[in-house]
């Protein structure tokens, strides 16, 4: 398996099949083709306070089995949305996209890591805990129904140090 830093241009290469693996998974944000466009378009070396966002891959084969979107600003990284296509979970591929998250951060200067995870979303809680995630809040409302009419479920907020 290789981990690989996108550039833009590679990214922007790939957003269809990005798209695509998020589709597959029910936890991944579903973004429009034009959201994954405008997120490419943000990568780029950005000084100051300014966003940046930047996309790891995880491929077999050839075959992109995992991605990670990742926005960087004043020395905090935001986890925006991580995933493994579902026939290769558990298999360790979530823990190379953290770990090469981690290195980016060390190389970069940032200190924090931050995300939001559905509070059903039990195996990921599970994930980011055992990685040294500790829950630090909750956005109540903060995710929608996934279009099946349930209810809205609150966000609960985890990071760590780098």
């Amino acid at each position: 398996m290789n981990v690989t830093w996108l550039n833009a241009a590679q990214a922007m290469e790939r957003v269809d099949v990005l798209m695509a693996l998020a589709g597959e998974l029910k936890e991944a944000p579903q973004w429009s083709h034009a959201q994954w466009v405008v997120l490419v378009e943000s990568m780029r070396e950005a000084g100051g306070a300014s966003l940046r966002r930047d996309v790891v891959v995880a491929e077999e084969n050839e075959t992109l089995v995992g991605f990670l979107v990742v926005a960087t600003v004043a020395g905090e990284a935001e986890i925006e949305s991580i995933g493994v296509r579902s026939e290769f979970q558990r298999r360790g591929i979530g823990e190379e996209l953290l770990r090469a998250l981690v290195g980016f951060c060390e190389a970069r200067g940032v200190g924090r890591i931050q995300l939001e995870v559905r509070e059903s979303n039990e195996r990921a809680i599970g994930f980011y805990l055992a990685r040294g995630f500790a829950a630090e809040g909750r956005r109540a409302g903060y995710y929608q129904s996934r279009n099946d009419g349930g209810p809205t479920e609150d966000a609960v907020l985890f990071s760590r140090a780098v």
